[in-house]
């Protein structure tokens, strides 16, 4: 029995000399922790190898510095949350943090408020656009104050989710989007207040479905004086707004260039000083889908009324014409005489051209209107002497800028007669446009510009397409015109529109097919 208790306590000596027990350590940085008026979050780090637990001393001081992880076992790290200080006075805790008889300190300082210290909240609320497969976004708020953060309205909540979503001072805010698997975008509002302090912040979100790009408007008439005009979108996937040409930067610019979903886009225009209207094409992108919006700005309009020395001596429908009996001896009757011609004013030839008795025939007395015009051309001196005039082009711009500016007359109460005159006149203006291209050796600068005006005039004769004021006429001169400048721009296209190209009638679904190659071309030469 002796020698077993002997073998016995010799095992339990040998256990104890093989395993002696670990001395336990408590390391933590007692730094004391600065904190300003704002307060905020910190953290003091624990390294052991046994559990300890931490504590505000003085209670007190626990209702504005809260410990979270305040126990633990081994390594770990503290949070120190500091509420903001309204006080004038310094103020102090300290943060004990104890395992056995082990015990260390951190004091934990906080400033003073600034007495008249003004209150902010800075959030840059521009909104956030998450494409439909969604994601991990942030908000940065600057502040000096507490602040939360919420998404409004519930059904929201359950795809926008805040982390980080409350704080003292500085901090960010993370928005996990969840995928959108629907096919129309949605929209969430995170909201960040403080006090009475608030910031919005708007979350959308692209749909799923198939990509659609709509914008109704495709030309814009725009004031010669500073204006802006909103070109709204209606999409489900993200999308970019630009001014193509750098040139027309300069002039036009755009506002909310890009967005997710449905917007608007803002086009401001500078005051247009030139003698000219001004173009430039708003290109809206989004994926391989793309529209562009044609910005026609206009020119401040003269009311000077030209006056001429001359004036056809015999006029239609008068006896003295009806005397005269022959065509040719009305056409002689109608030249200007030579003493004459040379002293007229451009405005005043202008306006003589435009007021020849014959010039109905231009139109409608011959297969096409290049017959006619020729006609016109060999016929009347008073015409080719315009022609020969270094400002004849602005002349006949201005002429045709007054009418196309003044079509509010066909919604008035003017006699279909005058309606008809009044669009006839613009159908005069379009093919006098067309002799300027072939009789004068036109730059690129004056067909461009003869195409722009040409344009405008198309897209506004479209808002009459269905009335009879401009019917198969008003548009076949306008094609002419376009499709001459066209070709002596780009000659290569002459073969695109036979019909056009002389003024000729054709088969309606020809003559249509070539007015949309006409417009694509136009676009393409303006930009």
């Amino acid at each position: 029995m002796r020698k077993l208790c002997f073998i016995l306590l010799a095992i339990c000596l040998a256990g104890t000399a093989c395993k002696k027990p670990e001395k336990a350590f408590l390391t933590v940085d007692e730094t004391p922790i600065a904190v300003t008026a704002a307060g905020g979050e910190y953290f003091i780090k624990v390294k052991s190898n046994a559990a300890w637990t931490a504590m505000v001393k003085d209670a007190e001081n626990r209702v504005w510095c809260i410990l979270n992880n305040n126990n633990g076992i081994d390594d770990g790290t503290i949070i120190v949350n500091v509420a903001q200080n309204t006080d004038s006075l310094v103020r102090s805790a300290v943060v004990k943090i104890i395992s056995g008889e082990l015990v260390k300190s951190v004091v934990v300082n906080q400033a003073e408020a600034v007495v008249g210290e003004e209150l902010f909240l800075i959030v840059d609320e521009t909104p956030i656009m998450v494409t439909a497969a969604g994601g991990e976004y942030s908000i940065k708020v600057k502040s000096n104050v507490s602040w939360t953060a919420t998404v409004e309205d519930a059904e929201n909540q359950h795809w926008c989710i805040l982390s980080n979503n409350s704080g003292t001072g500085d901090g960010t805010i993370i928005v996990n989007v969840a995928q959108n698997t629907d096919s129309l975008m949605r929209n969430a509002v995170v909201k960040i207040t403080s006090g009475e302090l608030m910031k919005s912040v708007i979350i959308n979100q692209a749909g799923s479905g198939e990509p659609f790009l709509t914008i109704q408007e495709r030309f814009i008439m725009m004031k010669s004086v500073s204006d802006e005009y909103s070109i709204t979108v209606k999409s489900n996937r993200e999308w970019s707004a630009v001014v193509e040409n750098a040139v027309n930067k300069n002039w036009c610019t755009l506002s909310n260039s890009n967005g997710i979903g449905n917007g608007k886009i803002t086009v401001k225009v500078a005051q247009n000083a030139d003698a000219l209207m001004r173009g430039a094409f708003v290109k809206i992108v989004s994926g391989e889908l793309t529209h562009s919006v044609f910005i026609c700005q206009n020119v401040k309009v003269s009311g000077n009324e030209t006056t001429c020395d001359w004036d056809y001596p015999v006029k239609p429908g008068t006896p003295e014409w009806i005397a005269l009996g022959s065509t040719a001896a009305r056409i002689d009757t109608c030249q200007i005489p030579d003493n004459i011609l040379n002293s007229l004013s451009t405005a005043c030839l202008t306006k003589i051209s435009l007021q020849y008795p014959f010039i109905l025939d231009m139109i409608a007395a011959f297969n096409s209107l290049r017959d006619g015009f020729d006609n016109f051309f060999e016929k009347f001196n008073g015409i080719r002497e315009l022609y020969n005039r270094e400002k004849a082009l602005n002349k006949l711009l201005k002429e045709y800028h007054s009418l196309i500016n003044d079509m509010s007359i066909l919604d008035g109460t003017a006699s279909s007669t005058q309606k008809l005159d009044f669009s006839f006149s613009i159908s005069v203006l379009e093919v006098l446009l067309y002799g300027y291209v072939q009789k004068v050796d036109a730059s690129a600068e004056d067909c461009k510009n003869i195409l722009l005006y040409l344009t405008v005039g198309y897209e506004k004769k479209l808002k009459y397409v269905n009335d009879y004021y401009f019917q198969s006429t008003g548009f076949r001169t306008n094609s002419f015109a376009r499709a001459n400048v066209i070709v002596k721009t780009k000659p290569e296209s002459a073969a695109s529109f036979p019909y056009a190209l002389y003024g000729s009638r054709g088969p309606s679904v020809q003559v249509q097919q070539e007015e949309d190659i006409i417009n694509e071309l136009s676009y393409e030469i303006l930009k």
